[in-house]
């Protein structure tokens, strides 16, 4: 079996390396900007979540599969974000950019997979995706030959993220400050019990199928998790005896650099997840 090193095995290749967008010169006269309604724009953030959203739960499918942690979800989500700010969503394949910026999570993380696997998976989804596209049905082939195609395919792919995303190899995720805040002094009084830890963490999860990562750090996208399932699981805390922390106050319990205002930003922007979620299933 083929397993994922922690070296970057593909080199890059005329084909493999996609162009960067070209910046418009502002200073270019008798440039006329077009005129785009905010219905047009919450439409393209809608069918860019849309994005996001389908491709964490390929993802999500194939950490199963591989019988993989969380951890390599959001890593991978984060590539998944860098490339497509310069790459557009539409003009991406969802499973190829989310198989290799697995791959490259995995090398991120110092955690192998194993390669012949994830290509056995994408070749599978791969194929459902032909036949829906071209109305015409796909063979599954999983002979050697072909595998070895899709796995340089996939490779070649990881490597166009890197260089897209500038080598910044190292992704920090919000899981280590909440578990800090949950055994500190002041998280004790704010988790009451272990659903608390549970629901921050589910927050953190689906923070990972918006936008947020790319312009919050993950201290603010900890203490938002926290502050959505304090707020979830409010009338279990009603109940609790004792003094009650005004919102400002325990926040900075988290940290003091933390301001209400920027959770509030967060939150809201997690939130569509569950409208999109919404939208699905009527």
């Amino acid at each position: 079996m083929t397993i994922a090193s922690t070296a970057f095995s593909s080199p890059p290749t005329e084909n493999g390396v996609s162009n960067v967008l070209k910046i418009p010169n502002n200073n270019t006269q008798n440039q006329s900007t077009p005129v785009v309604s905010e219905e047009a724009l919450e439409g393209e953030r809608r069918e860019e979540r849309k994005f996001l959203k389908e491709t964490n739960d390929f993802l999500k499918y194939l950490a199963k599969k591989l019988r993989i942690s969380q951890k390599f979800v959001n890593t991978a989500m984060i590539y998944v974000m860098k490339y497509t700010r310069i790459n557009p969503y539409h003009s991406v394949n969802k499973f190829l950019v989310g198989a290799a910026s697995l791959l490259l999570a995995s090398k991120a993380l110092n955690e192998g997979i194993l390669l012949e696997h994830l290509v056995e998976y994408y070749i599978e989804i791969e194929c459902k995706r032909i036949e829906k596209t071209s109305g015409r049905p796909c063979r599954l082939d999983l002979t050697a030959k072909n595998k070895e195609i899709y796995m340089e395919e996939i490779q070649v792919q990881e490597f166009d993220i890197l260089l897209e995303v500038g080598f910044e190899f190292d992704v920090e995720l919000p899981n280590s400050y909440i578990a800090k805040f949950a055994s500190s002094k002041g998280g004790k009084t704010i988790f009451k019990s272990a659903k608390h830890s549970k629901f921050a963490y589910m927050f953190t999860n689906d923070a990972y199928t918006t936008t947020a990562p790319l312009y919050y750090t993950p201290l603010e996208i900890a203490a938002t998790a926290i502050y959505m399932a304090k707020v979830y699981l409010s009338k279990e805390n009603s109940k609790d005896q004792g003094e009650q922390e005004t919102e400002e106050e325990w926040i900075r319990l988290i940290d003091s650099s933390l301001e209400l205002s920027t959770i509030i930003e967060v939150k809201d922007e997690i939130k569509k997840v569950y409208e999109i979620r919404k939208t699905s299933s009527s």
